[in-house]
């Protein structure tokens, strides 16, 4: 399972450190490895709402009342359609991005 880069970047305590570049190539790396041991690959989308208008519902949410700081990339954890997946990925070559985005998580849904 792999997320698309932007949603990785809306907390205060982001798991991978760095730019989207270092994730962009972790990424890769992992799917490689993958491909490697024959497991399939799946992009999901990290999703926390529907529409990305509902961003501010979360926000309220998430800080409760509290004073804390909510990063401005919050606002990626919506349901993206295909082609947003599908850019998300841009940087594997198209073959692999509609592998991990479409063809994958269609079988495992089947």
């Amino acid at each position: 399972e792999v997320h698309p880069p932007s949603t990785l970047y809306h907390r205060d305590d982001k798991e991978v450190p760095g730019d989207i570049k270092q994730y962009e190539k972790l990424t890769i790396r992992l799917i490689q490895l993958a491909m490697r041991a024959q497991k399939p690959v799946v992009a999901t989308g990290n999703v926390r709402y529907l529409d990305q208008s509902d961003a501010i519902v979360r926000m309220i949410l998430f800080l409760g009342g509290r004073p804390r700081r909510f990063d401005d990339h919050a606002h990626s954890l919506y349901l993206r359609t295909t082609r947003e997946m599908l850019d998300e990925f841009r940087f594997l070559p198209e073959e692999i991005a509609r592998k991990i985005v479409i063809d994958n998580p269609n079988r495992l849904a089947n």
